[in-house]
């Protein structure tokens, strides 16, 4: 009988003194919580719809989380604008690991970061878009958020002028020289402190901290209203404008080889957001521009609120 309770005892000192047992959470997908790194949680694939709530649930059943990884191709910039708020009322610290890649909309959640770093590559473009008027609301509300985030307008006109099927990227040193990188403050990156990422091992306990929020964080439930873009140069000083507020039934704007909608053989569609320079040629209400591509021909400008510098 002594033997047996004596086994029993030894049994459970050794389960008790046994150490935990590393485990990975896929509860919140497209996040990732790692027990090993219990002040991390990583995004792993692409944004969904899903996006915004799981961050709210992982946060609410961790909250020693400080730092959110970004390693995604993009996805649903409708998710992706509630999750990058969240984040910055949140606090948390945002990371590009390396040989990671943020690209698309998951650019939203890096900028949100209070204090970001990367040993990876950031991505931005154009936002895609069903139709004219979704994307000109789109570009309204992402340019709004970029603008709360203090984004430099750098990085917001690379994104503009970059096609949706093509990719502006840029290295840690690239995001460095913008002041991307750094303790965010209101005016921008205010330190390289924490610019470049590291990969370290814990090995303290990390602390759980006490979030800024004191209510439940809100949906949006509206768009956020747009913001005019920052007035920008080219190389040669000629300045820089964007196709705006063009409406239905033709809501684009007309790229055409001469000065006139009978002469002229059209080139392109120019949809709302879409860039280009003012080389300063004019004839009469047509005017000579060139765009991202080198692209080169003649709009017309007879309504003051299609053309915006």
């Amino acid at each position: 009988m002594f033997r047996n309770v004596l086994c029993l005892i030894i049994a459970f000192s050794a389960a008790v003194s046994a150490p935990a047992r590393a485990e990975t959470i896929n509860d919140f997908m497209p996040f990732v919580y790692d027990t090993t790194q219990p002040d991390v949680l990583r995004l792993e694939g692409e944004i969904n719809s899903r996006t915004p709530l799981s961050l709210r649930l992982a946060l609410g059943k961790y909250p020693e989380i400080t730092t959110i990884s970004l390693s995604s191709p993009g996805g649903q910039v409708m998710a992706a604008l509630p999750t990058a708020l969240d984040i910055r009322a949140a606090g948390l610290k945002t990371t590009i690991p390396a040989g990671g890649k943020c690209f698309s909309a998951c650019s939203l959640m890096f900028f949100a970061g209070i204090e970001r770093a990367a040993a990876g590559e950031l991505g931005v473009h154009q936002v895609t878009a069903e139709n004219a008027a979704s994307g000109q609301f789109a570009v309204g509300d992402i340019i709004a958020v970029l603008d709360e985030f203090k984004v430099p307008s750098e990085v917001i006109v690379k994104m503009l002028q970059t096609l949706p099927s093509q990719m502006y990227v840029m290295d840690p040193a690239e995001m460095a020289r913008l002041g991307l990188l750094g303790v965010m403050s209101a005016q921008g990156a205010t330190n390289k402190d924490f610019a470049v990422a590291t990969e370290q091992p814990v090995t303290q306990p990390v602390q759980p901290v006490t979030r800024p929020v004191t209510k439940p964080l809100q949906p949006i439930t509206q768009p956020l209203q747009p913001v005019t873009p920052p007035v920008q140069e080219s190389e040669s000083g000629a300045p820089v404008c964007y196709v705006d507020d063009v409406r239905p039934p033709d809501a684009w704007l007309a790229l055409r080889t001469e000065p006139s909608s009978r002469a002229g053989r059209q080139l392109q569609k120019l949809l709302p957001g879409q860039s280009f320079v003012m080389l300063g040629s004019q004839s009469g209400d047509w005017h000579l521009v060139r765009l991202p591509d080198g692209t080169t021909g003649w709009v017309s400008w007879q309504v003051s609120r299609w053309i915006r510098c």
